[in-house]
């Protein structure tokens, strides 16, 4: 089994990439792009996953500063359409919840229907901690807006998710990197 390294909670978005591209391998958080390239580099992790661009907001910077100074080799690619879900706790409702929690992305990138609601909104470190924070509280006026997996690994949440905002034609997706400290070929199963 290989273990994947990825920024973020369990959950996150970058954890469902590695899901998507490797099933049926451990994947291993870390909270920041320094500890992953880091866990790839000295054996934590035989592969980091590595979000490099996102079609609305752009180049991921933290990243391409770290690119140069690493290690690794790019061994393979991924692709991953960002698909946002509103989670709340079991027994709310579109009309119960009055808050969304979420990383500044997918806030900006389901605006309308924020606005639309008229919900007030908080900017989490990520959405997969914004999700957590969510179910732990368990308060039906507080949601999240994160990836599908948040709510499949947070079992307090309503199944299904409260709101699914469907990707559009210039949908966020995101091309993922993956590097190693040995230089290999990659397969992984989107190919």
């Amino acid at each position: 089994m290989t273990r994947i390294a990825f920024l973020g909670q369990p959950g996150s978005y970058s954890d469902l990439a590695c899901r998507k591209a490797f099933p049926g391998n451990e994947t291993i958080g870390f909270p920041s792009f320094t500890e992953v390239f880091t866990a790839a580099s000295d054996g934590r992790a035989e592969l980091a996953m590595i979000p490099v661009d996102n079609s609305v907001a752009g180049r991921i910077a933290d990243v391409h500063h770290l690119l140069p100074e690493s290690d690794l080799h790019i061994v393979g690619e991924h692709f991953q359409r960002i698909e946002h879900h509103l989670l709340a706790p079991k027994g709310a409702t579109l009309q119960t919840v009055k808050t969304v929690k979420s990383h500044v992305q997918p806030i900006g990138q389901c605006r309308r229907f924020l606005q639309k609601m008229g919900y007030t909104t908080i900017v989490a470190g990520d959405s997969a901690t914004a999700a957590k924070d969510v179910a732990e509280k368990g308060d039906p006026t507080v949601a999240a807006i994160s990836s599908s997996l948040s709510g499949d690994s947070t079992k307090r949440m309503s199944a299904p998710a409260l709101k699914y905002f469907s990707p559009r034609r210039n949908a966020s997706s995101r091309p993922w990197v993956l590097r190693a400290s040995q230089r290999t070929t990659i397969k992984n199963s989107s190919e």
